[in-house]
Parts: structure tokens; sequence; C-alpha cells
């Protein structure tokens, strides 16, 4: 009996130690995620940064996303939607300051929102989740990707700023938070007020530190299961642009590209075989909205396979939506949230991605363009025939007929055929994709 009792014991030993390794292994292959924002940057350029022209030669994938969020569009909906999951809506820049509070501002955080403060806090957190239950229109919770990352015991770090000088003031910038942040304005660690340097050689006399966020990026990366970095540089740029000659921005624009592939350089070799490395642009450039290019570029880099990404969302190879980034990066993780209706991405193997999605792109912009003018014409020319045949059926008898010139028949023979625009252009519309038109 002693000997059955003994060998039951090895037993469930021997089960417990294979159960304890197989639970160590699922963990250890689950890979940390570094989330790289380079807002107001279109693919293009960010093709011109040279780790990046390296690195989606043989790995990566790449998608153009909308940047759509609830109502008009800007940088904070865009980011908002990111962490909501859903189309939300936010109020601007002067509501999204989010900073390390002192023993007053904490105790002032904590009075208003009745949640004990963090490592980085917005005291105006309540005017957003306020706007956006007042006048949201598709019922976004702000703060779910964070507020999930946080419950499932996942710890989350922000680094860096877009912060400008406005008016000789500084104005705090800090939009990624609204993509990490938790329901309350919250994210747990990080450094989002001591990160930056002067430097008058750079847009508003503001760069980011970089020596000092490589140090950052490191520290946290280490005790953070998901790093969140905003590389402001790119975003004062696109702000500071007005101010600057064709030389000058160009020049500065290559310091800066040149600063932030040495910086994700850094990056790559840092992380580990199972990580994750995301690479977005949350919205588009000034001069690319002016233009109707309104998709921004979304790179995710992992250990296997380049191509492009697509999601349930969008239904299109290499086009994606700000809504599935959040969705996405929860599934890294192996979990989600109902709130959320972005769907995860796909992975589409494709060795020339890059130039379909820039050909695709092209054809988007184009059709984008002269959409307005073209349908704008067809209901005026389809709109003034009918109007104007109903009037002249009206008084038909009054219209004088000749044999010849413009008579009685000649005249509703010019209206029918205008009339016949209402059944020839939407088929025209219907068959233009097929043809893969470009122009109008």
């Amino acid at each position: 009996m002693k000997k059955k009792l003994i060998s039951l014991l090895l037993s469930l030993m021997v089960i417990l130690s294979f159960s304890m390794s197989s639970v160590y292994a699922d963990t250890n292959q689950q890979g940390k995620i570094i989330y790289i924002s380079l807002n107001r940057t279109s693919l293009e350029h960010l093709l011109e940064i040279p780790i990046i022209q390296k690195k989606t030669s043989d790995s990566g994938y790449v998608a153009l996303m909308t940047t759509r969020g609830d109502g008009s569009n800007s940088d904070q909906k865009s980011f908002a939607s990111i962490g909501a999951g859903v189309r939300a809506n936010v109020l601007d820049q002067d509501y999204t300051i989010f900073e390390s509070l002192d023993k007053d501002g904490k105790e002032q955080f904590k009075a208003v929102t009745g949640a004990t403060p963090w490592a980085i806090n917005n005291l105006r957190i309540n005017r957003d989740l306020n706007q956006n239950s007042d006048y949201g229109s598709y019922g976004a919770t702000l703060g779910t990707l964070g507020t999930t990352l946080n419950e499932n015991g996942l710890k989350v770090a922000l680094l860096g700023n877009s912060d400008i000088i406005k008016n000789g003031e500084l104005k705090k910038i800090r939009n990624l938070a609204l993509t990490c942040m938790d329901k309350y304005g919250r994210v747990k660690s990080g450094n989002v007020d001591d990160i930056n340097k002067n430097d008058n050689t750079m847009p508003y006399g503001i760069s980011t530190d970089y020596e000092k966020l490589k140090k950052e990026t490191k520290k946290y990366y280490e005790n953070s299961d998901i790093t969140f970095v905003e590389l402001g540089d790119t975003y004062r740029l696109d702000e500071f642009r007005k101010n600057l000659n064709e030389n000058t921005y160009k020049s500065m624009q290559d310091e800066i590209y040149k600063r932030v592939s040495d910086y994700l350089t850094e990056v790559f070799d840092m992380v580990g075989e199972n990580d994750t490395v995301y690479i977005v642009s949350e919205f588009q450039s000034n001069l690319d909205n002016l233009n109707k290019r309104r998709l921004a570029p979304v790179m995710k880099f992992t250990k296997d396979g380049y191509g492009l990404l697509e999601s349930a969302t969008t239904r299109n190879n290499g086009i994606v939506s700000n809504i599935d980034i959040g969705v996405d990066i929860l599934n890294e993780f192996g979990i989600k949230n109902e709130l959320m209706i972005g769907k995860p991405f796909k992975t589409v193997q494709a060795e020339n991605g890059i130039e379909k999605l820039t050909n695709d792109f092209k054809r988007i912009v184009s059709i984008n363009s002269i959409r307005a003018s073209v349908v704008n014409t067809y209901v005026g020319i389809v709109s003034a025939s009918w109007v104007i045949a109903m009037i002249a059926l009206l008084f038909k008898n009054k219209i004088p007929k000749k044999e010849k010139g413009l008579g009685r028949d000649q005249i509703f023979k010019i209206l029918k055929e205008f009339i016949k625009l209402g059944l020839i252009m939407p088929l025209a519309f219907l068959t233009a994709p097929i043809f893969q038109f470009k122009n109008a």
C-alpha cells in the first residue's frame, strides 16, 4: 500500500512538473510589444528612413489605415479611436494634457476622478469622457485598450511627447496617451515630461533627446509588457512647416529621419525574437490632408515573413482602420474586449506589397479627388434636365413646332439625351473600378 502511495505521489509530481514547464514555455513565447508613434508621416517618407527602408526589404507587414474619428477628423480623435477600438470623440489639444503630477495635482486628480493617480495622468480627462458620451455617435469607451491591458496584469509604459512652443509658452501635446491610458486617463509608468532638449536647429527649438530616450526605452522595455513611444519630432516638423522654405524644411526632415533611424536601429537590436514592433503614423500631414491623401501608414514587425496587413473591417489587402490597431495589440497577448469593434490584423505574404500599396493609394487619391466634381456635375445635369423637361411638357403646346432650327421636337430630343445620363452614369461608376481609371 505504501509503495502504491509513493508511486502515485511521484506520478503526480512528474505530471505537475510537465504542466509547469508547459506554462513556463507558453509564457516565454509571449513576447513584448513596442509601439512607436511617428505621427504626421506618409508611407513615402517613412520609407526614406534608412532602417525602415532596410527592414521592409525582407521583413515586416505594411498597410495604409483610415484615420477617421467620430465627427470631424483630428489627431486626438484618431489616437483616441485606436485606444477605444471604436471611432471616438474627444476635445482638442487644450484638454489632452497628460503629465506627471505634483502632490497638489495628485490630490486634485483623485478628487475629480475618484481614482488613485499613477505615473502619468490627465487632470482634464472628464471633459473628454463627457464629450465622448454626450456627442459620440458610435458608443466608444475611451481608454478601453489601456484598461484591458491593466486588468489582465500587463504592464504599460509611455515615453515621449510632441510638445511645441505656442505664443512663447510650452504647449504640452501627449496624444499617444489617449491610446494607452485607462478609463480614468492614467498610464501606469513612463516619462512624458523629461525627454526633450533645447535645439535651435529643430522646429520650435525643441528636439527629442534620443540618447535619453534610448536609455529610457531600454529601462521600460525590460520592466514592461508593452511600451508606447511618441517620437514628436515628425509632428513638430509638420506643424512648423509654414515657417520654413523648401530647402530648410528638407534639411530639418533629413536630420530628423537620421536621428529616428538611429533610434529605431537600437530598438530593433533590443527586441527579442518573439517581440512585436509597431510603427504608426496616427494622422496624415497637413499637406496630405489638404490634397485628400487621407490614409496613414502602419507597420508591424514580427519574427516571420513580410508583406501586407489586412483586416475584416475594410476587407482590402493593405488597407486597415485605426480602430483595428488596439484590437490587434490585445490579440498579440491572447486577450480581447467586446467593447472594441475593430478586427485583428491578418498578414498577407507579398514580395511586392509596398509597390502594390503605393499604386493602390495613387488610384484611391485620384478617385477621391475627382469624385466630388464628377458626381456633382452628373447630379446637376440630370436634375436640371428633369426640371426643364417637366416645364417643357407643361408648356409643350406653346413651344413652336419648326421644320428647321430649334423647335419642339428638337428640344425634347436633346432633353431625352440628357435624361439618359440618369441611367448611363451609375453604370459608368460601377464599371470604372474594373478598368482602374485614374482621371475624370
